[in-house]
């Protein structure tokens, strides 16, 4: 069946101009992650299309997120660099560990969007399921406990991350997300060179197998698309 890319187009600016204006939580970030994902459905990226016709292609350039702290632990870290991936992106953590850190992302002012919601939603469920799984003595865990168990989830959630811009897609479309993000991705690698940034290395941790084990299973119940916060019916992120 032949694709209408003219139609797709269309559709894939509405959505923009709905992820620009809408005030519901969660709705603006669906949008545009449904944008993403139909763009790179018919071999283009999302940030050469734009609402109002306009010939201009958003750059990939670093830009600062809203998430910060005084210091982020290695599973933290690690599921900022899973996220950033699946955006085409290179994250960045700016500051000094125990004064003050934050995060900025070598990518398009959308992934700056996606990210800001996406990672603190994830880390919310992460936590959620942690005392779940170890109600009544989570306080009284052992360091390794915790940590294994956090590592666990974030690499199941990592291998997932994907699905929120494949969901319901063929795989034809998923080879033209991959390729578009692989592409993105080197522009922002570039750029992090040019600047000299120097990555920084993982300290060697000792881990549980059994609590990474509960950590990658409570991985599979993560949900990846944020619902939309509103009395009016629901934004899917899969379009028909």
């Amino acid at each position: 069946m032949s694709i209408d890319k003219d139609k797709i187009i269309n559709k894939i600016k509405k959505l923009l101009k709905l992820g620009r204006s809408s005030n519901v939580k969660g709705e603006a970030e669906n949008a545009i992650a449904a944008a993403m994902r139909l763009a790179a459905g018919i071999g283009l990226s999302v940030e050469k299309i734009t609402p109002d016709d306009k010939d201009k292609t958003e750059p990939v350039k670093e830009r600062f997120t809203e998430i910060h702290k005084t210091a982020f632990e290695k599973w933290e870290r690690y599921l900022a660099d899973g996220i950033a991936d699946a955006l085409g992106c290179v994250v960045l953590f700016c500051g000094r560990s125990g004064e003050y850190m934050c995060l900025s992302l070598v990518g398009t002012e959308k992934d700056v969007i996606l990210f800001n919601w996406l990672y603190p939603y994830i880390k919310k469920q992460l936590h959620k399921l942690y005392r779940k799984e170890f109600e009544g003595y989570s306080s009284e865990m052992p360091g390794k406990i915790r940590r294994s168990f956090f590592m666990g989830a974030v690499k199941r959630v990592n291998e997932r991350a994907l699905e929120f811009f494949n969901a319901d897609a063929t795989q034809e479309e998923r080879q033209q997300y991959a390729l578009v993000v692989l592409n993105k991705k080197e522009q922002a690698q570039k750029i992090v060179d040019d600047m000299g940034v120097k990555e920084m290395r993982s300290v060697a941790s000792e881990y549980n197998a059994y609590a990474m084990r509960l950590g990658m299973e409570a991985g599979d119940k993560v949900v990846m698309a944020r619902p939309v916060e509103s009395s009016e019916p629901k934004f899917q992120l899969c379009m028909e």
